[in-house]
């Protein structure tokens, strides 16, 4: 009981890949789109009730046909594919349709599981597959047990990538069952690539009409925060103000503070004390206005510490650069 005891809880057995992959996925560019754009890759605002199942019984009618006939035309007429005489349609691209163009709101329908999921399972599928022609004739008695085994392996796969897509079971399945596609070895995880794309590219068309298609893209959670800092700590790094302070009181001579310290890169700035010595970073080039206004900067603060001093008088500039 003991050893028991110690065992962590059920549902505290857990892997969620995104933990460590959403943060470096790039936020979604789509609101920065015009409507008329993003709206076509999923986008709302304000999102709406899907619309009436007689409505939704059209556009998966129009849909399920255009998908596969985009396949079924590409592998028909393409004389690359032809080459390799693949089947006029992947089945497991038949179930495929009824997520992508009926139930859209599925989590199992969206771009990330039906394009990651088949292609993983082909790729499953197509390895299991060479793997056990290696073992020659005797592999013909292990048949029973190939295609159990690769759908098994293409299931636990999808469910740690966070990419469960049934239909790709399916594919897995086709990869070391169908002799058609056995036959075209490494050439069916392209096909089966190539097909993902095709109709989530006409689910993303008809499905907006009136629907929305996809929820995500990636996941429904936040993505991107490794990006954001990123670009957050270029923004805000502020420059070496010490290193600054320290080499403008030893080119001015006295312990006289910064008027001014503005950030020009990330690594440099400007610096301008009121003994009239002016640093210019070694990467800026000023064009000449800029560099006359500094210069009537430094005039500006030579008079205000020495107000006696006339103030038509040219202040004795020190130009520097950084060490």
């Amino acid at each position: 009981m003991s050893f028991f005891s110690k065992l962590p809880a059920a549902e505290n057995i857990h892997f969620d890949i995104d933990q460590y992959l959403n943060d470096f996925i790039p936020p979604s560019p789509l609101p920065l789109l015009p409507p008329t754009i993003s709206r076509f890759f999923g986008h709302r605002k304000s999102p709406k009730a899907d619309v009436g199942n007689i409505l939704v019984s059209f556009w998966v009618l129009i849909g399920t046909f255009c998908g596969l006939l985009c396949i079924s035309a590409v592998f028909k007429y393409d004389p690359w594919i032809q080459e390799h005489h693949p089947p006029i349609l992947i089945a497991s691209f038949g179930a495929a349709a009824v997520l992508e163009y009926n139930s859209i709101a599925s989590p199992l329908a969206q771009p990330r599981n039906a394009i990651l999921g088949h292609s993983l399972s082909a790729i499953i599928g197509v390895a299991i597959a060479k793997a056990f022609q290696s073992y020659g004739n005797s592999s013909q008695s292990l048949e029973w047990i190939v295609a159990p085994f690769a759908c098994a392996v293409a299931s636990t796969v999808m469910t740690m990538t966070n990419t469960i897509h049934p239909p790709g079971g399916a594919t897995a399945i086709l990869a070391v069952a169908d002799p058609t596609i056995i036959a075209l070895g490494w050439i069916f995880v392209p096909l089966v690539l190539l097909s993902c794309i095709m109709m989530i590219a006409v689910a993303i068309i008809l499905n907006n009409i009136q629907r929305r298609y996809p929820l995500w893209w990636w996941t429904p959670h936040e993505t991107g925060r490794a990006w954001k800092s990123w670009v957050s700590n270029g923004r805000n790094k502020a420059p070496d103000v010490e290193k600054y302070l320290a080499h403008s009181r030893s080119l001015a001579g006295s312990e006289a503070g910064l008027e001014i310290l503005a950030q020009t890169t990330l690594e440099e700035a400007i610096v301008v004390s009121v003994d009239g010595v002016l640093n210019i970073p070694h990467s800026m080039e000023l064009e000449d206005q800029e560099r006359a206004l500094l210069e009537k900067l430094v005039c500006r603060l030579q008079s205000l510490r020495h107000p006696r001093q006339n103030s038509d008088s040219t202040a004795d500039k020190s130009w520097a650069t950084p060490p």
